[in-house]
């Protein structure tokens, strides 16, 4: 065979064995490039919801101001919602409505399905919280808004000896009788606690069937009520 076609046939081979290599390897590169922007997803999704959580925690311990009738019927955009400083301004400021507005205002890049858990009677906790639908978000709130009942301890102090524990968001009554009656001011023993799960989507086959078709992403805030 002369040495020209020899040359041309050496090429072809090595162009055949080229592009049986990037046929080898481009599904590996993809894997890796596309679990990599999964990954980047999971954290900004997770890093939305906990922000989320704080900014719904933070509605809900706002030192209304009285006139405002903070748990009164929630009008849409009556409320400072995540620009809060120390007040909050317009009725219903406070109430599980207003919270939820927050939480979907953190929200809205990352999905425009936001449910509330709570109805303004029974709490969820971040343990008893319900899972979403993939790709929506769930809200949960503790204590209730409304559950009838201020509480039954007179102070900060007498609620600790008869838990035997500093009290956890629920075990002191409802929000809205705390308001009315603020008995855990002094101490400042009364939490309240906002939960966010977000069920996230990979969009790598490859990772869905090692991790699962999804995650759920859970963040919760417990801050002390400014009431």
């Amino acid at each position: 065979m002369p040495a020209r076609r020899r040359t041309l046939t050496a090429r072809r081979s090595q162009r055949g064995f080229g592009m049986l290599e990037f046929a080898v390897v481009l599904p590996f590169v993809l894997v890796i490039v596309f679990g990599m922007i999964d990954f980047s997803r999971a954290i900004q999704a997770n890093s939305s919801i906990a922000e989320a959580a704080r900014q719904g925690a933070r509605q809900a311990a706002a030192n209304a101001a009285s006139t405002d009738n903070p748990f009164n019927t929630y009008a849409s955009g009556s409320c400072s919602g995540t620009v809060f400083t120390s007040s909050a301004s317009g009725a219903g400021c406070l109430t599980d409505a207003a919270i939820l507005a927050t939480v979907k205002s953190v929200l809205h890049d990352l999905t425009k399905t936001v449910t509330l858990a709570n109805t303004t009677t029974t709490a969820y906790t971040a343990a008893t919280c319900p899972t979403p639908a993939a790709g929506a978000a769930e809200v949960c709130i503790s204590p209730a808004e409304n559950t009838g009942s201020g509480g039954s301890y007179a102070t900060c102090a007498l609620a600790k000896t008869s838990l035997g524990h500093d009290p956890a968001p629920g075990d002191l009554g409802a929000r809205d009788q705390e308001w009315t009656s603020p008995k855990y001011q002094t101490g400042r023993c009364f939490l309240i606690e906002v939960t966010v799960k977000y069920v996230f989507q990979p969009w790598t086959p490859l990772i869905n069937k090692i991790i699962g078709s999804s995650i759920t992403l859970t963040a919760s805030t417990s801050t002390v009520a400014e009431y």
